[in-house]
């Protein structure tokens, strides 16, 4: 009974550290590149547009620059301090995460090469985050002072980041150290998530009966909820998190995977305590109940109308 156990924890674990690992190091990388390498006023010119445009905008760039949950916070401050529009930082902030090439490339690796799964996610997190985004633009330009930081009270809060400043006429190979050092600060703090994330995973697959979940199934909506609640408590990184989803197909509906990976990179216990960096508590309590509704009433009616009908995992 026990070496069955292990077996089974042992093979599920490391397959997902090994399914991983590799997108988690891109990742790093490529963030440590942008960190590194990107003119600071980059991201700003890219949004330089009226409010509505450059929330459109906003939500794509991960597309051209993939940047991780926890990189994005540091650099979603910085440019509220150069003057962006909250609203347009927030929804940059959500969406590059996950409307991200590297996430896409990894859930499709992670879903057996299902560009419908893919397609899904991207679009999910494009359309949650612009009109998360758009839904803060009111309040947030009457009620500004109440609700973000001043920029007096200001902290760098994400622990393998900082912050990007003007670097003047520094050596490449000055550079190339920076970003080796970045890289592994980054990787490193992401793949304790991911071996944390890993382990919960494989423990569960290896030891919670199938009846047991029957009870998430008894009322609507439960399977995603218990999922999300999962996301949020798991802190993965957005270009692993695929993986341990999908370690989870055999219990719960794609549905309720991809409630999963929506959320977990717009809302989780890290980013929460990262939040705290920009936002006063009443802004983080008022954008996490936002962002958790509207992903659970986004993906209930992506799953009403048959979005995930046909998928088998």
């Amino acid at each position: 009974m026990i070496t069955s156990f292990t077996e089974e924890f042992s093979l599920y674990f490391i397959s997902l550290i090994i399914e991983a690992a590799g997108f988690v190091l891109i990742g790093s990388i490529i963030g440590s590149v942008i960190e590194e390498f990107l003119p600071e006023d980059t991201i700003p010119r890219l949004m330089r547009n009226k409010t509505f445009g450059a929330i459109l905008i906003a939500g794509l760039i991960g597309l051209l620059l993939p940047i991780c949950e926890c990189a994005i916070v540091p650099i979603a401050k910085k440019l509220m301090q150069k003057g962006t529009p909250p609203a347009v930082a927030i929804t940059f902030m959500l969406a590059a995460p996950i409307v991200n090439s590297i996430v896409g490339l990894s859930t499709f690796v992670a879903f057996s090469s299902d560009v419908q799964m893919v397609l899904i996610r991207l679009l999910s997190g494009y359309v949650l985050s612009v009109l998360i985004g758009m839904f803060f633009i009111y309040p947030l330009r009457k009620n500004r002072d109440s609700l973000i930081l001043s920029e007096d009270n200001h902290r760098n809060g994400c622990s393998c980041c900082h912050d990007s400043h003007d670097h003047g006429p520094v050596p490449v190979k000055e550079r190339l150290g920076h970003m080796a050092k970045h890289t592994w600060k980054e990787f490193s703090g992401a793949a304790g998530y991911l071996f944390i994330g890993a382990g919960i995973a494989a423990f569960f697959h290896s030891t919670v009966p199938m009846g047991l979940l029957d009870i998430f199934h008894r009322f609507p909506g439960g399977d995603k909820l218990f999922m999300m609640a999962s996301a949020f408590i798991l802190n993965l990184c957005s270009e692993a998190d695929a993986f341990v989803a999908r370690s989870f197909s055999g219990q719960f509906s794609p549905s309720a995977l991809m409630a999963f990976m929506v959320l977990g990179p717009m809302l989780d216990i890290k980013l929460l305590a990262m939040y705290r960096t920009i936002f006063k508590p009443r802004m983080i309590l008022i954008l996490g109940i936002t962002i958790f509704l509207s992903v659970f009433l986004w993906i209930s009616l992506l799953d009403g109308v048959g979005i995930f009908r046909g998928i088998s995992l």
